[in-house]
């Protein structure tokens, strides 16, 4: 595994985790930001790519799965609702770890648990898994009475990266700590600085910006994969950001461990134009 620089702490050096599929489809979606998540969404995707079957379509989830509001600065909201979010995030991943092969990156959101653990309990704290993610791919008890969740075991068809990267092939997925308003910015950013760090790679997929772009950036193909929540009221009260976020997927088709094919699909932007052409009632809450 090649090494890499990571954004957060330009001092650290990461491992690049690598997963290897020969043949067959994999389905990257980011930002679903639970509770804020579109699931009608994830479940026509789970309609047209998953399968109950042993031949599993791979599910690349990028990144920010909690949306961790209860420990935000910018929400301020009561801890009392935080493990039946917890609860619907677990019982999102062992859904879709019913259709496909799940695997899970972290996010920025993902971390603030880590972040407040630390600012709060110090060096207890750094012994803690830094993010929530560790324990919603697990198979986890919830008591309410007690108000705690107790680890049984693995989930089976899950596979969690603590990494905010990893690779599959030819491809690059990666949740950047960097963040730039212009569409295409941020994934233009993220892949020179994956080319200062002499990753191989032809193609890159990120989530983070809630944007769905695709451009081209020295022979590299970057793409912008949009998000899979819909907008959240008390970030957008904040001010911090005013342009609404895009629902959207990529899919990639591998053949002898590398991909072939790729496409974005910006359901947003497919809705909004459905509308205009011929009046198509479609869901749109962003």
């Amino acid at each position: 595994m090649r090494q890499f620089r990571s954004g957060e702490n330009a001092d650290m050096i990461e491992f690049v985790p690598e997963y290897k599929i020969n043949d067959g489809y994999v389905l990257h979606i980011s930002d679903l930001h639970v509770p804020y998540t579109a699931y009608d969404v994830i479940d026509t995707l789970i309609d047209q790519y998953g399968s109950s079957g042993e031949d599993k379509t791979t599910l690349v989830l990028g990144g920010d799965i909690l949306d961790n509001e209860h420990i935000s600065v910018y929400s301020h909201k009561n801890l009392d609702s935080y493990l039946e979010v917890i609860n619907d995030a677990n019982s999102l991943i062992r859904k879709l770890s019913q259709y496909f092969e799940v695997i899970v990156l972290d996010g920025n959101h993902d971390r603030w648990i880590g972040k407040s653990m630390n600012n709060q309990y110090s060096n207890i704290g750094l012994m803690l898994p830094q993010t929530m993610n560790y324990y919603i791919t697990k198979d986890i008890y919830f008591d309410y009475d007690e108000e705690m969740f107790v680890i049984i075991g693995e989930l089976p068809h899950v596979h969690y990266y603590s990494h905010r990267f990893f690779k599959i092939g030819n491809v690059l997925f990666m949740h950047p700590s960097n963040y730039r308003p212009t569409p295409g910015a941020t994934v233009r950013g993220a892949i020179e600085t994956a080319m200062e760090e002499d990753i191989d790679f032809d193609i890159m997929i990120i989530g983070h910006t809630h944007s769905a772009q695709q451009i081209t950036h020295f022979r590299k193909v970057g793409i912008e994969s949009g998000s899979m929540s819909y907008n959240r009221k008390y970030i957008t009260k904040t001010g911090r950001f005013s342009k609404a976020a895009y629902i959207g997927y990529t899919l990639l088709s591998f053949s002898g461990g590398y991909c072939v094919d790729y496409f974005l699909h910006n359901i947003t932007m497919h809705n909004k134009l459905m509308r205009r052409l011929v009046g198509y009632e479609a869901v749109d809450r962003t």
